[in-house]
């Protein structure tokens, strides 16, 4: 009995430990394959990173190869202003100025075509004749579609004048609202060849080309995947036949387009990216295993080591694993919901309207908050603060509808997505919201005099959600500066003029640093005998990729944030330079006025700071003409005088620009130590309207008692040959204006008008 009992406890134990031997072999073997998908799982999350990593960088070239015809769009459109502005296409000056357009940029050629079809194109220096029937095919398409108003680019085709592949750009040019003609240039196809063989992605392991809507290439990489010379995707390697139809298809819709293709037997990956001119696409060709050959070494090592570590861990996993689930459902109340008022967080806010758009493609987002809430919040308390926040959100979140969504991201900051896209609908809503907060009844929320501030940006056309968030956010900060209205809907224009506000005052100093401030100089002639006696001094930003940008863009936000000083300071001394540099070469040179604006005038050791400029360049202050605005003389006409008599005595003459557009009178024109007053061009306007007889008057009035007051009088704005006759009769000294010459480069200035100081030789009207 004993030995069978011995017997029958050893069988026992092993059973027990076959079945533990059974349970871990199992789990072991489970754990390994579950292992092995882990790394599977692993190696395919790695390549959708890396197809993400491919499609960030085929965005990238595409906002740079859209920015660049952008930016020929914009300096043609710059010139186009200018011809149409001054009526310049009708005229013998046209020629010049459209080869010194021509000049000023890296454009092959310029051409403009009149709406009849009379054209002529300027390159290198020279002008041809050409009749619209008589240009390329591709050339007529692009000026028919700037005749109808829309700025066109063409695609690639081998040019007659070039002799090289080119891209031709189309606007149409204005005057007086009406269409009279189309500007047109035309650029190397290799313009691109900077942005798309400037590097190769993913280590040289990816290349980036440009193709048409045939998929017919348009540039190359300097370094192709595919040795041969395709003309076409659509041909083999890149392509087999039964592909080629779907593919076509594809291109013509417009839409981001994925395929492989096999070459000298390694795979590759194929992304076209739509661009949106001409139905362009932007190539990228990338080889994912050579991306990632390095990481597959390194799977092939750790795949050993899992299998042991994992099996050690693995009844721990089990633990950590119900851990954290359990903590997974806490963890997601604070992740997607906001503690104080329980509605959704930003985060979570974002995923689900993001998730709401991308289906219905349309929809307003309405940001909120309380207008001075801060005070609120320190006059009644956090308790009550926190309690207008709650019922806030009450009225907010029983407000919306099924597929709607509201948050609250930080202290009284909510956000609204909104179904509604009709403006009058969302005003009316709206206004209902808010009126539920401020004015219901067995509340605090009227005890505290209470204003919400909304602004809203509705998208009908499909635009990404992060951007109708910060439109939203944009129309919300302007809403601060109205405290009238409290819904406030975004404007594109002010959103526009905004982002060129912050990028020009952030560029600025580094403009100044690389001499990108450039000086300008306008003619101004004798009226007695038509000569030049003078000139004044004007800025224009030129970038290093030749976009000018003129000084109304700027000078305003200058004036503002004081760069101003900096400026008029750098420009005096680019007069100094100039007249020093016409000293120098032996020319006559003559005197240059240069506005001063009031932070500059006002600002300590002003005359000090001018002396040491003109002394460094050896010039007779009388060679210059300190303008200062009407504007000076309201503040304290004593203390600015003061400080004329100094600048005076030290050479210079004193001009007063802009007189009569504010807060000028003959009164102050007899009390002020000025030898020159400038009229501006608001009084030409005047004497051409239903009271010109009174402007006439007013004019005479201050010509007769500036000759009395030995001032000398400047007409500005001179734009027509009626306009010479008129400031004439009426006895002004000097005028200056388009009708004589726009405001060119000191250096075109230096060589057609200072060398040639006879009005004929450039005179824009003669």
């Amino acid at each position: 009995m004993e030995s069978e009992k011995e017997i029958m406890n050893e069988s026992s134990m092993k059973q027990s430990l076959r079945r533990v031997v059974f349970f871990f072999g199992c789990m072991s073997l489970i754990f390994i394959g579950a292992a092995y998908l882990l790394i599977r799982l692993f190696i395919t999350a790695f390549n959708d990173t890396t197809q993400e990593k491919m499609m960030e960088e085929v965005n990238n070239y595409k906002r740079r190869i859209e920015r660049q015809i952008d930016r020929n769009f914009q300096m043609l459109n710059t010139v186009a202003g200018m011809i149409g502005k001054a009526e310049l296409y009708r005229t013998d000056f046209f020629h010049t100025t459209l080869e010194e357009a021509d000049l000023g940029n890296d454009f092959l050629l310029f051409g403009f075509f009149d709406r009849e079809g009379n054209g002529f194109v300027s390159r290198e220096k020279e002008s041809y004749a050409l009749s619209l029937d008589e240009a390329q095919e591709e050339i007529k398409e692009i000026i028919y579609n700037s005749y109808e108003g829309k700025e066109s680019v063409s695609n690639a085709f081998w040019g007659k004048f070039s002799h090289e592949m080119v891209l031709m750009f189309s606007v149409p040019v204005y005057h007086d609202n009406q269409i009279v003609g189309a500007l047109v240039a035309s650029d190397d196809v290799d313009v691109f060849s900077d942005t798309i063989g400037e590097k190769q992605i993913f280590s040289g392991n990816g290349t980036v080309h440009l193709i048409d809507s045939e998929g017919n290439f348009i540039l190359r990489a300097d370094e192709s995947v595919v040795k041969e010379e395709k003309k076409s995707i659509l041909e083999e390697p890149y392509m087999s036949k039964d592909k080629v139809n779907e593919i076509r298809d594809a291109l013509k819709s417009l839409k981001t387009i994925e395929f492989d293709f096999e070459y000298e037997k390694e795979n590759y990956n194929v992304l076209l990216k739509p661009l949106k001119e001409n139905g362009w696409y932007i190539m990228c060709i990338n080889s994912v295993e050579n991306v990632n050959k390095n990481i597959y070494r390194m799977i092939k090592v750790i795949e050993g080591f899992m299998a042991v570590i994992m099996i050690l861990f693995f009844i721990r996993l089990f633990y950590v694993i119900e851990i954290i689930q359990k903590n997974n459902r806490q963890l997601k109340k604070y992740a997607y919901f906001d503690e104080l008022t329980g509605l959704y967080n930003r985060r979570r806010f974002d995923e689900l309207a993001e998730e709401s758009l991308k289906k219905q493609k349309k929809c307003t987002i309405v940001a909120l908050n309380i207008r001075q809430f801060k005070f609120i919040n320190e006059m009644f308390g956090k308790k009550r603060a926190d309690k207008l926040l709650k019922y806030i959100a009450h009225i907010l979140s029983t407000s919306i509808e099924e597929g709607e969504y509201v948050c609250r991201e930080s202290a009284d900051a909510f956000y609204m997505f909104l179904k509604e896209t009709n403006r009058s609908d969302l005003e009316e809503r709206l206004k209902t919201m808010i009126s539920k907060i401020i004015y219901a009844e067995g509340t605090d929320s009227s005890n505290y005099h209470m204003r919400m501030r909304c602004g809203i940006a509705v998208s009908i056309s499909g635009e990404d959600f992060q951007s109708i968030m910060t439109q939203a956010m944009f129309a919300l900060a302007e809403s601060k500066e109205n405290v009238q209205e409290d819904i406030w809907f975004f404007d594109s224009e002010l959103y526009k003029q905004e982002q060129m506000n912050h990028y020009i005052e952030r560029y600025s100093y580094k403009a100044l640093e690389n001499n990108e401030f450039k000086l300008f100089l306008q003619p101004k002639m004798n009226l007695e005998d038509d000569t030049l006696v003078g000139a004044e001094a004007l800025t224009r930003l030129v970038q290093q990729n030749g976009k000018m940008i003129y000084p109304n863009a700027f000078i305003r936000l200058f004036e503002t944030n004081g760069f101003c000083a900096e400026l008029d300071m750098y420009m005096f001394e680019k007069v100094c330079h100039q007249l020093r540099m016409w000293m120098d070469a032996g020319y006559e040179p003559v005197p240059i006025s240069i506005n001063q604006s009031k932070i500059t005038f006002y600002r300590e050791n002003y005359q000090e700071e001018l002396c040491s400029i003109l002394n460094k360049y050896n010039i007779p202050a009388f060679l210059i003409s300190l303008e200062i605005l009407e504007g000076l003389a309201i503040d304290n006409i004593e203390e600015l005088n003061k400080r004329l008599m100094k600048l005076k005595e030290i050479g210079f003459k004193i001009s007063m620009d802009d007189f009569g557009t504010g807060y000028s009178s003959l009164n102050t024109l007899a009390k002020l130590a000025i030898d020159e007053v400038k009229l501006d061009r608001g009084f030409l306007i005047e004497a051409a309207g239903e009271d010109g007889q009174k402007t006439r008057l007013i004019m005479e009035g201050i010509v007769e008692l500036s000759k009395k007051l030995s001032i000398s009088t400047v007409i500005e704005g001179i734009e027509t040959g009626d306009d010479v006759q008129f400031v004439k009769q009426i006895g002004c000294d000097q005028g200056q204006g388009y009708f004589y010459r726009c405001p060119v480069s000191a250096e075109i200035f230096t060589k057609e008008i200072l060398l040639n100081k006879e009005t004929s030789a450039y005179q824009t009207n003669p």
